[in-house]
């Protein structure tokens, strides 16, 4: 710059002139790198953002089918526990400790929370705005913000039949079933553990009380009041499986989405 100023003042315009041209397009350069070098860095945020996301949709596509599977297996016990409720003179038939068991299984919920940590940790930096436009954050909000309410009230609800049976059984059958036979859920409650998560658990030999089985068996059958219950616990796992398909569906959805910014 100082040559330049040195030109001018020689009134030598030509090369002030060049000198000026040069100097700003250093300028130009070094500011058009600079952009360049944070564009970069930008879009290698973004894309590592997106890949995390993406990780944690993936997995909570694990635990919606580890979830499904377990709540399918339940179906065996609600065909066993209403069999009998329907018809208390089959209970010799199907087995006083089968119904027993059965009636515990029945209503059992697996507690979900979505793998949010990305997220919310965009949301919280006001960074968004990395994982594409207005469209895929909206869709993304809708995941898991809609679909995390739903879960509040449909999967990780209490059932009535599960806490009115629990109240009527004898403390050393539910023990005996909470500690000697696990029921197939993860050992957190809230995330997957091995590769069979989910699947159904054996059944559970009993325990050594024939009579304390036998009188319970027949008062939780001939009880009309959870009769009505049961068949309620029915119409809830319905509705779990339900949402458990649809959020399963539109993560895949979403999935597709943030690969396709990547495309861009």
């Amino acid at each position: 710059m100082r040559r330049v100023i040195s030109s001018f003042r020689r009134h030598d315009w030509t090369t002030a002139f060049i000198e000026l041209v040069i100097v700003i397009l250093g300028v130009w350069i070094g500011l058009q790198a600079s952009n360049w070098n944070a564009e970069h860095a930008r879009r290698a945020t973004a894309s590592a953002a997106r890949e995390s996301l993406i990780a944690n949709l993936q997995r909570d596509i694990r635990e919606f089918d580890a979830r499904e599977r377990y709540y399918n297996s339940l179906y065996a016990h609600a065909d066993v526990v209403l069999s009998v409720m329907n018809d208390p003179a089959r209970l010799d038939e199907v087995g006083a400790w089968r119904f027993v068991e059965s009636s515990y299984r029945l209503g059992q919920i697996w507690p979900f929370a979505q793998s949010g940590q990305v997220y919310r940790e965009l949301e919280g930096k006001g960074d968004l705005d990395l994982l594409g436009g207005p469209d895929i954050r909206t869709a993304i909000a809708e995941y898991y913000d809609s679909w995390g309410a739903e879960f509040g009230i449909t999967v990780n609800v209490q059932d009535p039949f599960r806490t009115r049976v629990r109240q009527l059984m004898p403390i050393a059958l539910q023990n005996h079933l909470a500690k000697e036979c696990r029921s197939g859920e993860g050992s957190d409650w809230s995330r997957v553990e091995g590769t069979n998560a989910g699947d159904p658990a054996p059944r559970c030999p009993p325990p050594d009380m024939p009579a304390l089985i036998d009188a319970t068996a027949r008062e939780l059958a001939a009880n009309g009041e959870l009769r009505d219950l049961a068949r309620g616990a029915v119409a809830q796992m319905n509705a779990t499986v339900s949402v458990l398909r649809g959020i399963r569906s539109d993560a895949e959805i979403l999935i597709e989405k943030i690969e396709m910014q990547e495309t861009r």
